[in-house]
């Protein structure tokens, strides 16, 4: 039988194992993940997150005026949100808790109003919604704010855009119901296709990982539709809408603005009860039980659910590089005979 040649070889080995393991644990997904939302107080409308699981609820922006409508970048490391009036979008970065301004309406002829901004797939492009004296649109923008294009949407007033999972398409409501915009066809966002799903108005679409659309009905309800695939898409779509809640309509229960988990399990949203609060809930879809995740002052809306504890902490590749070749190295000097 092979033996080790030198017993210390094996203590060393195993701490060079070691330490690989332990940074493996650090960059490893907390798949419970941390949901971003606006929480107005009194008028003051900041920046907060909390894990999914209730705790650990913290204050990520507060500067003057209002910071509305919070989005996770794709990969979880940075918060796109908007100003509302002051027609600004700004970027939190979550690992360095900095903000940066990268548009701003005025410089735009005077843009009156911004908000439910979004990024796409790729994390490249930033789509939200824009109101001119009299006009309203979806404006989008790179990431880093340049390349200002307005999209050809129809409705009278279209917000709350949601990318679809593939990135050449999105999802949004106005007035005249519920829209996608397609442009797989010619992979470019400014010469797309308008498809009416809905009729009905529906509000703040967000389209899943799962491939659903999940949305607030006109009864403050919230629903999901599977809108099916491009080409297939038709006007309207042949697509059913299932509803998720069942109860009477405002005031007694109200829900809005529905964001799916990072894995498409569940759900978060902002429901009214008879308390007249205004906080935060999941849903599982699996069972749809609801639990309650916040209980605070003042008003929580706009939740968007994101995972940046998988990401990995700057430095870990390298040192679990280091860690490997330690352990490679280890093995070469103390070889087995």
């Amino acid at each position: 039988m092979k033996k080790m040649r030198n017993p210390q070889g094996v203590k060393s080995l195993c701490a060079g194992l070691l330490l690989i393991g332990t940074l493996a644990s650090t960059c490893k997904a907390d798949l419970s993940g941390w949901i971003t939302f606006t929480l107005d107080d009194n008028g003051a409308a900041h920046i907060w997150a909390v894990r999914a699981d209730g705790t650990g609820l913290t204050q990520l922006v507060s500067m003057p005026g209002k910071q509305l409508e919070p989005a996770w970048s794709p990969d979880s490391r940075k918060i796109v949100y908007t100003t509302g009036s002051d027609a600004q979008v700004w970027v939190y970065d979550w690992a360095s808790k900095t903000n940066t301004q990268i548009y701003d309406g005025g410089d735009y002829g005077g843009q009156a109003y911004v908000g439910t901004a979004t990024w796409s797939p790729d994390g490249r492009r930033i789509l939200f919604f824009e109101q001119g004296l009299g006009d309203h649109h979806l404006t989008v923008i790179n990431a880093d704010g340049t390349g200002r294009a307005v999209v050809p949407v129809q409705g009278s007033s279209p917000r709350g855009p949601s990318w679809s999972p593939s990135g050449t398409a999105f999802a949004y409501d106005s007035p005249e119901g519920l829209w996608l915009y397609d442009f797989t066809a010619t992979g470019d966002i400014l010469s797309g296709t308008n498809h009416q799903l809905l009729a009905d108005r529906v509000a703040d679409p967000d389209w899943g990982p799962n491939s659903e659309i999940a949305f607030g009905t006109s009864a403050a309800n919230l629903a999901i539709m599977a809108p099916g695939q491009s080409p297939d898409w038709t006007d309207p779509a042949h697509a059913t809408m299932t509803l998720l809640t069942n109860d009477a309509g405002w005031p007694f229960h109200h829900y809005a603005q529905p964001t799916w988990s990072p894995d498409g399990s569940h759900l978060v949203y902002a429901r009214l009860t008879t308390d007249g609060a205004v906080d935060l809930w999941t849903m599982d879809f699996s069972t749809l039980t609801q639990t309650r995740l916040t209980n605070l002052e003042g008003y929580s809306y706009y939740p968007d659910w994101g995972n940046p504890d998988a990401v990995p902490v700057p430095g870990a590749v390298l040192l679990g590089c280091l860690g490997l070749g330690t352990a490679l190295g280890i093995l070469r000097r103390h070889g087995t005979r």
